[in-house]
């Protein structure tokens, strides 16, 4: 395709420039370009005309100095909210504040569990010796004066139930035997210290013929080893047996 300025061929149809001089006033004015368009440059190093691109003809000239700064412009909006930063190192601690106020009393925990049996303690001082198995036995007895009671001397050492020598029940007895009316013999079995022993001594009846007047006593002779014994009926002024008499004797003071 040929170019023309006018109605002048300028560059012919196999792209050669065959005029020297181009009126533009002829030429058909155009206000938009594109990059890739043909324009006419002369290479001044060849000394010839040139056909170039736009984009490849255009001249480059040095960097203008920078122009001032503009006016700020309006404020913009409010960006969102960034990510949380990485927690900072702990701050030096403070100073203590003042003690507050006392609070209330809590209530009382659970018993906890019993704990252990502690080491066994020093043997204590020795009491006072009440006694031994071949010495007296001295107890303290009731009352506020502390009085001592020697039990081993006070108890009877012997004693019988008994009916017309027939024993119900005894102790520290061998024998016991009805020697007249009225009148009966005890054997001990482990014999009194000496003949200076204490006997004491009842006699009832049940039978109404005899229901007063019953006396008990007790007749030598007598040794460390045996006592005897009477019943005596004061009404009647005489020593009487009955087959219902209840004969009690017994006998205190020190065992050989």
């Amino acid at each position: 395709m040929a170019f023309k300025v006018g109605s002048t061929t300028v560059i012919d149809t196999n792209a050669e420039v065959v005029a020297e001089r181009v009126d533009i006033d002829g030429a058909t004015a155009e206000t938009t370009f594109a990059s890739g368009d043909f324009v006419l440059v002369y290479d001044t190093s060849a000394g010839v005309i040139r056909k170039g691109t736009i984009q490849n003809s255009a001249l480059v000239g040095p960097t203008g100095p920078t122009g001032p700064a503009g006016s700020d412009g309006a404020a913009g909006p409010t960006g969102p909210t960034g990510s949380t930063g990485p927690a900072g190192s702990a701050g030096p601690t403070g100073s203590a504040g003042p003690t507050g106020p006392t609070g209330p009393a809590g209530s009382n925990g659970s018993n906890g569990a019993t704990g252990p049996t502690g080491p066994t303690g020093p043997t204590g001082p020795s009491g006072p010796t009440a006694g031994n198995i071949n010495g007296n036995l001295v107890l303290y007895a009731e009352g506020s004066n502390n009085h001592r009671v020697d039990v081993r001397q006070g108890n009877a050492k012997c004693w019988i139930n008994h009916n017309q020598g027939s024993t119900r029940d005894s102790y520290n007895v061998t024998s016991n035997n009805d020697e007249a009316t009225g009148k009966f013999n005890t054997n001990i079995g482990n014999n009194m210290n000496n003949a200076n022993f204490a006997t004491t001594a009842s006699d009832n009846t049940q039978t109404s013929d005899h229901a007063n007047g019953r006396d008990a006593g007790r007749s030598f002779p007598r040794d460390s080893g045996r006592f005897r014994y009477t019943g005596y009926a004061t009404n009647d002024n005489a020593f009487i047996d009955s087959p219902a008499t209840q004969a009690q004797i017994q006998v205190t003071g020190d065992l050989a």
